[in-house]
């Protein structure tokens, strides 16, 4: 049996895809050649900062991932938006099932948190504590899948 795993619609804006489609999309934007591992780091991010009980990154998935400024694929000027919004063509098949898997165990709580509940994290090029974040005493370092550096906003 083949699962049929569903494409974004690249006509759409992001705040108009289905909230797994936008997740998969922050999966592929952050992490397209990622591990497994760190893919599922990027939707356990999503997921800890939907739950925030301060609410400080929005109030649901779709406005958590596109808070201004938060996940850089999504930033305006990103080289990353025509491989989201066009998976298949920008990257493979192969890629888009894995990060969709990603999100759908993510958005579903299939997918345990492998973060240690970061709700940040950096990768290259960027290989010290990012100054746009603020006040480093404002984190607690996590962990690191790889390359990928978790912290939790205190």
């Amino acid at each position: 049996t083949t699962l049929m795993i569903p494409l974004p619609n690249p006509n759409l804006q992001f705040a108009e895809q289905p909230v797994l489609i936008l997740l998969a999309q922050a999966v592929i934007g952050e992490a397209e050649s990622a591990t497994e591992a760190q893919k599922q780091g990027v939707g356990s991010v999503v997921r800890n900062r939907v739950n925030d009980y301060k609410g400080r990154y929005g109030h649901d998935w779709t406005s958590v991932i596109l808070h201004s400024g938060s996940f850089s694929s999504f930033n305006r000027n990103s080289d990353r938006i025509a491989t989201m919004l066009n998976p298949v063509k920008h990257s493979t098949l192969k890629v888009w099932e894995a990060c969709y898997t990603v999100a759908y165990c993510v958005l579903n709580g299939n997918l345990p948190d492998n973060t240690d509940f970061a709700t940040h994290y950096y990768t290259p090029p960027l290989h010290n504590f990012p100054s746009g974040w603020g006040n480093p005493e404002a984190y607690r370092f996590c962990l690191d899948i790889g390359d990928f550096h978790f912290y939790r906003e205190l």
